[in-house]
């Protein structure tokens, strides 16, 4: 058993044990099968015995207590006490991920209703925190049809152009991968950081518009107004003597450029990545 187990192909030094007089472990899918099986009733006899599981109004009051314990009084962002990028660095519990993990769970998915109901109700802030973490209020589906042939890649994610077919127009979605492991880097409050500034800016005609966003398992997704091009690509496609040629244009420009900057400081938004290629063009 134990020849069996050591890499003959893995020329480092390998340790491995094995009780003795213990019989080496089943394998295959029925196995498995009986793993999980196991795993299960032990869970739910478990879950039985918790208070919290009693009635799904205690269930959904807790719930909102979470998540309300990670807005903090009188801010529109995230509290980073409670949702630190590595939580286990400062040796805090990683509330993002098991917040996700248990809102997702099957077991879970009855109170996901009353809680959504209740959020939505209470603060807009509240109910954009939960669509961040229960997969169950998002439809991926809307925004398979897209192009493949289009697509951007950045530092956080991947921007795709897509059609709804409900809708006669593009969309532009950006995926951003969420953390898998209770060690990887938490992403929860810069997705809602973004996310909160969008909707925000909602009425505001020189912001990027918000149309939808909410995660699947493995993925956060964001559809916003797909745009022409950037401010650096339409800069770049001018003739050379642009500067002095059409400089009443590029004053123009420069002029709402600063509106828009002006804008945002009066929102309470620093935007701390600003280059022409986040400038965007809106379709003529």
């Amino acid at each position: 058993e134990l020849e069996r187990r050591v890499d003959l192909e893995n020329p480092k030094l390998q340790v491995t044990m094995q009780r003795a007089g213990r019989a080496a472990p089943e394998a295959g899918p029925a196995r498995t099968a009986t793993a999980l099986l196991a795993g299960n009733t032990a869970y739910f006899q478990r879950r039985a015995t918790r208070a919290l599981y009693h009635t799904e109004e205690m269930h959904c009051l807790v719930l909102e207590l979470a998540l309300s314990l990670l807005l903090p009084a009188g801010g529109p962002l995230l509290d980073r006490h409670h949702t630190p990028m590595f939580p286990l660095e400062k040796h805090r519990p990683n509330v993002p991920l098991l917040l996700r993990a248990h809102l997702n769970h099957p077991a879970n998915a009855q109170v996901l209703p009353l809680l959504a109901a209740r959020t939505a109700a209470a603060d807009p802030a509240l109910h954009r925190l939960l669509k961040l973490l229960a997969r169950r209020l998002f439809d991926p589906s809307r925004y398979a049809n897209r192009d493949p042939n289009i697509r951007f890649r950045g530092a956080y994610g991947t921007v795709y152009k897509a059609l709804l077919p409900s809708e006669p127009f593009h969309l532009a979605v950006k995926v951003i991968d969420l953390p898998k492991g209770l060690h990887d880097a938490s992403t929860l409050a810069d997705l809602f950081a973004e996310v909160t500034i969008m909707e925000t800016l909602r009425k505001q005609p020189r912001a990027c518009r918000l149309y939808d966003f909410g995660i699947d398992a493995a993925h956060c997704y964001i559809a916003t107004a797909w745009y022409l091009d950037s401010l650096k690509a339409w800069r770049v496609s001018l003739p050379p003597d642009a500067l002095a040629s059409s400089l009443p244009l590029l004053l123009t420009v420069g002029a709402q450029l600063a509106a828009a900057l002006c804008d945002l400081h009066d929102a309470g938004v620093v935007h701390h990545d600003l280059k022409c290629d986040n400038v965007l063009r809106v379709p003529q």
